[in-house]
């Protein structure tokens, strides 16, 4: 991201936080506008720092042009050796997303979880290199079909229910598929898809199972493609309505699960 974006950002960011203060006048911010006030000031404040730092770079850099052009500074010599920094880019925790929930536009988010996304896979220390690489051909793979929240979901473990999509709260949504990517050695299982109706999934009645489809056991290698599968869904969700996961038997190595759908 630019320093123009950056400052595009907080300028947007700015706006919104406007709005949200001359809407509330003299009454006291709701739960959903104080969270939304909070993280916009963080956003705000979190990335004045980073344009402060590039610009005292910027600063830095056109002293040291200066010092580079003045007659003299150049010292003949050996040029054959070459300095290399080896620098990771980003210096924020690829895991905190309190600057990114202030980012309201959706294609930026989205951008912004590809890019912690594959962030992650690079520095995890539990990270396997068939890990990094079946990661990153998904991310790169399907950069264009994250959701609105440009999440993809890992499915690993049996008993836990994975939330993989949710329509939006005013019109509903459609979803097309959902691709499955297994990353890494797993055993066989099964997924089921369900449809919740927008309340607790504690309550049976809120759920019912759409569709499941087996999984095979898979063999990480560097010179096979693991498999890949599609549940074919061809829903159009009510508003509010989300779709869940889960696994008959837990798996060593988990699956991408990225639902394939908008708001139309």
């Amino acid at each position: 991201m630019n320093i123009d974006e950056l400052r595009s950002g907080v300028a947007y960011v700015a706006t919104l936080l406007r709005s949200i203060h001359e809407d509330a006048g003299t009454e006291p911010l709701s739960d959903d506008a104080q969270r939304a006030w909070d993280e916009g000031n963080a956003y705000v404040s979190d990335t004045q720092a980073s344009i402060a730092a590039f610009e005292a770079r910027e600063a830095q850099a056109a002293e040291l042009r200066s010092l580079a052009e003045a007659p003299g500074a150049v010292i003949p010599g050996d040029t054959r050796e070459a300095y290399q920094f080896n620098v990771n880019t980003r210096t924020s925790d690829p895991y905190d997303l309190s600057a990114v929930r202030g980012i309201y536009d959706d294609d930026r988010r989205a951008a912004e979880f590809r890019s912690r996304a594959l962030d992650a896979a690079e520095t995890g220390p539990y990270m396997t290199d068939a890990h990094r690489e079946a990661v990153t051909s998904i991310v790169e793979r399907d950069g264009a079909q994250f959701n609105a929240d440009g999440e993809i979901f890992i499915v690993g473990y049996s008993g836990t229910i994975y939330q993989v999509f949710a329509a939006d709260a005013t019109e509903g949504s459609r979803v097309d598929y959902l691709q499955i990517m297994a990353l890494g050695t797993n055993v066989a299982t099964v997924l089921r898809v369900w449809i919740n109706n927008g309340a607790t999934t504690a309550t049976a009645a809120n759920n019912v199972m759409h569709k499941n489809i087996t999984l095979p056991a898979t063999t990480v290698s560097q010179t096979a493609q693991l498999t890949e599968q599609q549940v074919n869904l061809d829903l159009s969700l009510p508003p509010g309505y989300k779709l869940y996961v889960t696994l008959g038997t837990a798996v060593a190595a988990g699956y991408g699960v990225t639902a394939v759908g908008g708001k139309y």
